[in-house]
C-alpha cells in the first residue's frame, strides 16, 4: 500500500516537473542567465511538481472517516477490535502514507531536476 502510493506520487511529480520544464523553459534559462544556480533556477518548478504529487494523498486524508471507511479500520472493527483502537491505527497508516508519498516525491524530483542540469548549470534541452 505504501510502496504503491509512493510510486504513484513520484511518477506524478516527475511528469509535472518535465511538463513544467517544457512550458517554462525560457523562465528557467533566464534565471540561469541571471546567475542563479541550477537548483535555484528550477526551485519553483520543483515546488509545483511536489504540490501536484501530494494532491491525491491530501484529498484522501480529507475524506477518511467522513465519506469512506478505509479497509484496515473496517476489518479491525468487524473482527471485534475497539473502534477507538481501529481509528488510531488508521490514523497512523494515513500519516505513514502521507510521509512516504512526500519523501518519494521529493527524492525523485530532486534527482530528476539534477538530471536536467549539467554541472555547469545549463539545461540539457535534449532530455525535454
Amino acid at each position: 500500500m505504501i510502496l504503491g502510493n509512493a510510486m504513484t506520487s513520484a511518477a506524478l511529480a516527475g511528469e509535472r516537473l518535465q511538463a513544467e520544464l517544457r512550458t517554462r523553459l525560457g523562465e528557467v534559462e533566464a534565471r540561469l542567465t541571471l546567475g542563479f544556480s541550477g537548483r535555484e533556477a528550477v526551485e519553483p518548478l520543483v515546488r509545483s511538481a511536489l504540490r501536484a504529487a501530494m494532491i491525491p494523498t491530501i484529498n484522501g486524508m480529507a475524506t477518511v472517516g467522513l465519506v469512506q471507511l478505509p479497509g484496515m479500520m473496517t476489518g479491525q472493527i468487524l473482527a471485534g477490535s475497539s473502534p477507538r483502537l481501529a481509528i488510531e491505527y488508521q490514523i497512523v497508516v494515513v500519516f505513514m502514507l502521507a510521509a512516504a508519498t512526500a519523501m518519494a516525491s521529493l527524492g525523485f524530483v530532486r534527482l530528476a531536476a539534477g538530471r536536467y542540469l549539467t554541472p555547469a548549470h545549463q539545461l540539457r534541452r535534449y532530455l525535454l
